[in-house]
């Protein structure tokens, strides 16, 4: 792996994602879907990352619609295809 991909050999901080965040879309960086400089894809719902901007914020809509699909009580989904991440 580069320099500047992220690997499960280290557990970073906030601030050092954030970092990495600020690479993305800069040709610095190549992980994620991120174009735009310092910009994550889609929304990080973790305390600390509530000021990173995003390019996708469909994703919330797009939950809200596969929540109201069906009760998901007490019962395993097993999600295929979704780039997003934020389910």
């Amino acid at each position: 792996m580069g320099k500047n991909s992220l690997t499960l050999s280290k557990i970073y901080s906030v601030e050092e994602i954030k970092e990495k965040i600020a690479l993305m879309g800069t040709g610095q960086l190549k992980d994620g879907s991120s174009v735009t400089p310092g910009y994550s894809y889609h929304i990080i719902p973790l305390a600390g990352f509530e000021e990173v901007p995003e390019h996708k914020t469909a994703c919330i809509s797009e939950y809200d619609t596969i929540k109201n699909l069906n009760n998901f009580k007490n019962k395993n989904v097993l999600e295929i295809g979704c780039a997003n991440g934020y389910f």
